[in-house]
């Protein structure tokens, strides 16, 4: 296997130059360089205290990440977003991807056309999510020892959050700290963000089980997501699921306005400490916020290459 390991950031021009003026005086050909694309830049840009590196295995035409673990390293294929090791890419049909571009704005209905509505029920029937490929955990399992119960409930810890106690773990208790303290910030100017404090009713956490319908895990198994519901939630639609098994076919109609939705300061406070909102998915999941720094790091670094 023909594989070469570099640091995330790319080398800069110059020193670039420097290091091929070298190797041309030592009379050593350097492999070609081939600039790191921007979704693997992000994910190994979001786990600095992880020391990732990114490769490129010339062989396989694909892009290798490499996690140091112990004393050893383990490698995960990108695979199209799914982050699988070199076993599992024969396999690579079963599996859907981790990485994704997260969007910007919340999905309005109202922009909706036929085909995004039919993409929606296919995407929500309880059959087709069942028999659907599964998101790979090794990538996950690595950075966070969350293979199994026993070992992530090493690493659980029991944190206040804005007046509730929640379980998490503890690498996104500082990040978690962090969303704390700018939305207590804000709250002392902005009247929403005082209402969100006010009003919450409960904060979940930590639980060990899978995603509804599905094979995958959910990101509450690693500890990673947080669910919060405003006191009185029931008077607006917070949960995709929740309507549709009420008999409501038409789910992903349901406007704006009728969904229970938090202060959209609140939302980019989340965000900008790397916590993503379920609300802009098109499985919209209101309550749900998620660690993930990588998927705001694409967002970001997308639109620049």
């Amino acid at each position: 296997m023909s594989l070469f390991i570099k640091k995330a950031n790319f080398i800069h021009k110059p020193l670039f130059y420097i290091i091929h003026l070298i190797f041309s005086i030592l009379s050593i050909t350097p492999q070609r360089w081939i600039p790191i694309p921007p979704a693997i830049r992000a994910v190994i840009d979001a786990y600095p205290d992880e020391h990732l590196q990114a490769g490129y295995d010339s062989e396989k035409k694909d892009w290798v990440i490499q996690v140091p673990k112990n004393d050893s390293t383990v490698l995960f294929y990108w695979a199209g977003g799914k982050l699988l090791p070199e076993e599992l890419l024969d396999t690579e049909d079963n599996y859907r991807a981790l990485i994704y571009l997260y969007p910007k704005e919340i999905p309005d209905p109202k922009m909706f056309t036929q085909a995004d509505i039919e993409r929606f029920k296919r995407s929500g029937d309880t059959e087709i999510r069942r028999n659907a490929p599964e998101q790979y955990s090794g990538f996950l399992d690595t950075i966070y020892d969350s293979a199994s119960q026993a070992s992530i409930e090493k690493h659980i810890r029991t944190v206040q959050f804005l007046g509730k106690y929640v379980t998490i773990h503890e690498k996104i208790v500082e990040p978690l700290k962090r969303v704390e303290n700018k939305i207590l910030k804000q709250a002392e100017t902005d009247p929403l963000a005082k209402e969100f404090i006010d009003t919450l009713l409960r904060t979940d956490g930590y639980l060990w089980r899978e995603i509804r319908d599905t094979g995958s895990r959910s990101f509450h198994s690693y500890a990673l997501a947080i669910d919060v519901l405003p006191v009185g939630w029931g008077r607006k639609i917070v949960y995709w699921n929740w309507e549709k098994n009420k008999g409501n076919a038409e789910w992903m109609l349901i406007p704006l306005k009728d969904r229970w939705i938090p202060p959209l300061c609140i939302i980019d406070i989340f965000e900008s400490e790397g916590f993503i909102w379920g609300g802009k998915w098109g499985i919209w999941d209101n309550m749900h916020f998620e660690y993930r720094p990588e998927l705001i790091l694409l967002q970001q670094y997308w639109p620049v290459f």
